[in-house]
């Protein structure tokens, strides 16, 4: 019989032939399935037989290439490239000059060639002797200058300065008001932030050093640093102290033998005194600077306090000339409360005189019935004093810094006060 196009002798045979047919033509993934299995089992134990691997040995890894890995199959010498440094030191950042020009200077590496540029703009190179450098005459824009240096050195290494900004302030003008005793004046720099907690001590080095020894023991001790300012006759007279001071504080120029520069002593006007001419008065900043320098192998900050607090807008725009700017002390004429100590007015029988702890009260007592209280006020304290020992206020300057600390301000430098520009209050010119 014929039955699914084969022939069959009957349907018992035919019935064996099917089941054999079914047999062989059974689903072929069922055995794929069962390989797959078995391939995952076998994986999973080789992958946690590498995890424990790794956890028992710490999971060390390669180091990852680096240029001095591969340095040797280079063609070249490689070498790690040390970082160069180039500065301004003068003038100071966020400066408001009275003068048009100015000398920019700072340290680059030793004998590279070293560019200034304004605004982007190069003005003019010279060669960093004695890894320092010094651009005498930089004639600035009108209102805002930004200000760069940039290093080119023999082997190619080039970088540039932080940019600066300094204004000039072409608007300033010298009237009745500049020859009151305290100047309000943006290039006179009295106060800094009224909304920020800081506080600047600066101290006067005129001749005499006779709290100086107790007075650097106390800043020490309370790890604060000052804005220090001396003449040239204390730094020949006392190097020692000099040198000390140049260690740990910043220092500023005071003269060279702390004369009058105007007539406030004789009419309480602070006109320019006939005898002081702008050579004269420079010289008296540069030769300062110069014995400064030989004693310590320091340069001073490009600050300055006048003797006596006698300056006006002509006097300060001299030293502006030679990138100095005047650092004053905080007087508020509305509550005529000021941070002068007058703590070298020596005895009972000379005007102005206050017992020591009259004048830390005085001082402590500052802008506490005003909203900003002592906010970035500046300091005035001497170095020199000819009080009887136990009347010195050195005594009570730890217990001053104690509690103004207490009451949450920072003691910040003269140069940092000013590096705020962003954040100085604005004052008429």
């Amino acid at each position: 019989m014929k039955l699914d196009h084969h022939l069959f002798c009957g349907e018992s045979c035919h019935g064996e032939h099917k089941n054999q047919h079914s047999n062989q033509t059974r689903n072929p993934y069922k055995r794929y399935a069962i390989y797959a299995g078995l391939a995952m089992i076998l994986g999973g134990f080789v992958y946690f037989g590498l995890l424990a691997d790794a956890f028992y040995s710490g999971g060390d890894q390669p180091a990852a290439t680096t240029l001095n890995s591969i340095a040797p199959s280079l063609p070249v010498d490689v070498q790690e490239k040390q970082a160069a440094e180039i500065t301004i030191t003068r003038p100071l950042n966020g400066i408001k000059s009275p003068s048009q020009t100015i000398p920019v200077e700072g340290n680059a590496p030793q004998n590279s060639v070293v560019a200034v540029y304004l605004n982007g703009t190069l003005m003019a190179s010279t060669v960093a002797r004695a890894a320092y450098y010094r651009f005498p005459q930089l004639v600035l824009t009108k209102h805002a200058n930004v200000i760069q240096t940039r290093f080119f050195a023999d082997n190619g290494s080039s970088d540039a300065s932080s940019a600066i900004m300094v204004f000039y302030q072409d608007s300033l003008k010298s009237g009745d008001e500049d020859f009151g005793f305290f100047q309000n004046s943006s290039d006179n720099i009295s106060r800094g932030n009224l909304k920020r907690k800081e506080l600047v001590f600066t101290f006067d080095g005129g001749s005499e050093a006779g709290s100086c020894a107790a007075i650097l023991k106390a800043l020490d001790g309370a790890n604060v640093r000052a804005t220090i300012f001396l003449t040239g006759e204390f730094i020949e007279k006392y190097p020692d102290f000099t040198r000390e001071i140049a260690q740990k504080h910043e220092v500023g120029n005071h003269t060279f033998n702390h004369s009058h520069l105007t007539t406030y002593a004789d009419n309480a006007q602070q006109k320019t005194l006939s005898s002081m001419t702008r050579e004269e008065f420079q010289n008296q900043l540069r030769k300062t600077e110069e014995v400064f320098q030989h004693a310590t192998g320091k340069r001073m900050a490009p600050l300055w306090r006048a003797p006596y607090g006698e300056h006006n807008l002509e006097i300060r725009k001299w030293a502006a000339e030679l990138g100095y700017i005047h650092v004053a002390w905080t007087s508020n004429p509305r509550t005529h409360q000021n941070m002068d100590s007058l703590d070298w007015v020596p005895n009972s029988s000379v005007p102005g005189y206050f017992p020591s702890l009259l004048i830390k009260e005085r001082l402590l007592s500052f802008g506490q019935n005003e909203q900003e209280q002592a906010n970035g006020a500046v300091m005035l304290m001497h170095l020199g004093s000819q009080r009887e020992e136990g009347d010195r206020l050195d005594k009570w300057l730890p217990d001053i810094i104690k509690t103004f600390r207490q009451r949450g301000y920072q003691f910040i430098t003269a140069s940092q006060l000013i590096d705020h520009q962003d954040l100085l209050p604005t004052t008429a010119p």
